[in-house]
């Protein structure tokens, strides 16, 4: 092992790595799917013999799809991934209805691995979104990554959301009146809609109707004001690219019909008429309209069931441990 390090650390400093971070990275150990994915990528490659030549393709492509370090402290964090969210907030939803008690929730910081700590949700929440989502050098930065930052975007708004339906408490309302004022206002003037519209008018679709549903749900106090003007961006992008169908944007009636209602007359019957006609579209030709790196990164059907199979698996025998033990305590 101390040997490995030495030699890695000596790598990656003769491809230009500084000496700081190389050591830093010659003792990462242990590597996973990259941007919040999951699975490997290479089922689907190998079965599709056409696909490949030679067997270095495989383990290129392998290499690539599981080449994230677990440790980077600029990967992982609260909303990086819809599974913290699924099951870490799928858990503390459940006590808190079984109990009428919210619990406590915590994550490791392992940023700084000389002073590892346990951080409260709600405060671990906070920092990222305010040094990701909200901090304007971070997102001009981002901004340069094109389409798959767009989409990245689109998911940590998901995300965000997760956590208010599961934990409440650690989203509070001044986040969507900030996250409102940077890419709906765009009061940093960084050309937020203009960089959507050109890398992905599907994420900024689904951006703004998140936001929509927050506060159709009462999770987010918006005002009127502010309902309007994410109702006309959403519906004009509607318009102006045709309807992205993830399942916030097309599948949702109620918030449909929520949309409509803040909007004047003739553009809810145009932005009704842009959603049917899509669907019917849909319905007449058996295809789906997914954001197009969720559609290029699906994982083949068969590995996605077993890994479904196996994290439902998980969940259930875990929820049914922690009833067995809420029961066995009221019952004391």
């Amino acid at each position: 092992m101390a040997e490995g390090a030495v030699e890695s650390e000596k790598l990656l400093v003769e491809k230009g790595i500084s000496p700081r971070e190389a050591r830093e990275l010659s003792t990462m150990r242990i590597f996973g799917a990259v941007n919040g994915g999951y699975g490997t990528g290479i089922t689907g490659l190998v079965e599709k013999g056409d696909a490949w030549e030679e067997e270095s393709q495989i383990a290129d492509t392998y290499l690539n799809n599981m080449g994230a370090i677990y440790g980077d402290p600029d990967k992982w964090g609260a909303f990086s991934l819809n599974h913290m969210c699924e099951f870490m907030g799928g858990l503390n939803l459940s006590v808190r209805n079984v109990t009428g008690k919210d619990p406590e929730a915590y994550l490791s910081d392992y940023r700084n691995r000389h002073n590892v700590r346990m951080q409260n949700l709600r405060e671990a929440i906070g920092v990222e979104s305010r040094t990701t989502l909200l901090n304007p050098e971070y997102i001009k930065e981002k901004m340069k990554g094109g389409e798959t930052t767009a989409e990245n975007f689109s998911k940590t708004f998901r995300n965000t959301y997760g956590w208010n339906v599961m934990k409440p408490s650690t989203i509070d309302h001044e986040l969507w009146d900030d996250l409102y004022k940077m890419y709906i206002l765009d009061e940093q003037q960084l050309g937020i809609h203009k960089f959507f519209k050109n890398a992905s008018p599907a994420a900024l679709q689904e951006m703004t109707a998140v936001m929509l549903e927050t506060a159709r749900k009462g999770y987010w106090k918006a005002t009127d004001e502010q309902l309007q003007q994410i109702a006309e961006l959403h519906t004009s992008l509607v318009k102006e690219f045709k309807p992205a169908c993830t399942g916030f944007v097309c599948d949702n009636d109620k918030l449909k019909e929520f949309i409509a209602s803040r909007i004047p007359d003739q553009q809810a019957r145009e932005y009704r008429q842009n959603i049917t006609e899509i669907k019917e579209a849909l319905v007449k030709t058996g295809q789906q309209v997914v954001l197009k790196k969720d559609q290029l990164n699906q994982v083949p059907q068969k590995e996605s069931q077993t890994l479904d199979g196996i994290l439902i698996g998980v969940s259930v025998v875990t929820l049914f441990f922690l009833l067995v033990f809420v029961l066995k305590r009221r019952k004391k």
